[in-house]
């Protein structure tokens, strides 16, 4: 074939390379690959971003914190390693339906999120 060339070795090592070896819990390995800066920039950016919204409309609202953003990163993981028919799913009655990490009788802190930006 004209133009055809072969594939190149692939023989450099891939992959994370800033996790130290004594990393034991798979949430140490998530927070080398997602360092607190980088949550601190995303809230940052959020506040910023609903700060300018609100300007326009009106609206007052309670700025997000370092912990919330990953709880709705975590809450975003789970969801999609667990798919259920509707993100409601997750706070459902049914046993079998809902998440078992999530309490049951917690209220759905991300429900305005979700409403603004369905997932369904």
């Amino acid at each position: 074939m004209a133009g055809h060339k072969e594939p190149g070795n692939f023989s450099e090592s891939c992959g994370p390379c800033n996790i130290p070896e004594n990393v034991v819990l798979p949430v140490d390995i998530f927070l080398c690959l997602f360092p607190n800066a980088l949550f601190e920039h995303i809230v940052y950016e959020t506040n910023l971003y609903v700060t300018q919204a609100s300007a326009h409309t009106g609206k007052s609202f309670i700025p997000t914190n370092v912990n919330e953003m990953k709880s709705f990163f975590a809450l975003n993981i789970i969801m999609g390693i667990k798919r259920l028919p509707s993100y409601r799913d997750f706070w459902s009655a049914k046993l079998e339906l809902r998440c078992l990490c999530l309490k049951r009788n917690a209220q759905n802190p991300f429900r305005l999120v979700i409403w603004k930006y369905p997932l369904e």
